[in-house]
């Protein structure tokens, strides 16, 4: 059986100290220390949630950025397709214009000369058949 006696009291008195000295200088110290801590990785949460965030923002900028890019690449290079096709057909048109140019100059030159050597031979010609008429009937003849 438990006697109830003066140490009873002692030892409740020794034990509420015990209680409040362990409380003051292990507990709350111990708590203090795990709330900070666990402000701190609240803290470090949600800061990383923004970082987070804030990739994810930046990622879909500079993806936007590269589609633009993309089309913009895009079309210069059919701008600069377009301008080359355009340029060889204007190549290709002035070539066949410059070689028109020089078959109608090379045919008026063939006709040119075959004129001056028809003229020279029609000429030739009389100066030869007199000669041959001449020479074929031993006198002169006179046209």
């Amino acid at each position: 059986m438990i006697d109830i006696d003066f140490t009873l009291g002692i030892q409740a008195v020794n034990f509420f100290i015990m209680l409040w000295f362990l409380n003051q200088f292990i507990f709350k110290p111990i708590l203090r220390v795990v709330d900070e801590r666990e402000k701190k990785f609240g803290d470090m949460d949600s800061e990383a949630k923004s970082v987070t965030d804030e990739g994810r923002k930046v990622l879909s900028e500079y993806e936007e950025k590269i589609v633009d890019m993309r089309h913009e690449a895009m079309e210069i290079v059919n701008s600069a397709r377009k301008e080359a096709q355009e340029a060889s057909s204007k190549i290709i048109d002035e070539a066949r214009e410059k070689f028109k140019n020089d078959v109608d100059e090379a045919m008026n030159k063939i006709n040119s000369d075959v004129e001056k050597a028809s003229s020279t031979l029609r000429e030739d010609i009389g100066a030869f058949a007199g000669t041959l008429a001449k020479n074929i009937l031993k006198r002169n003849v006179e046209s």
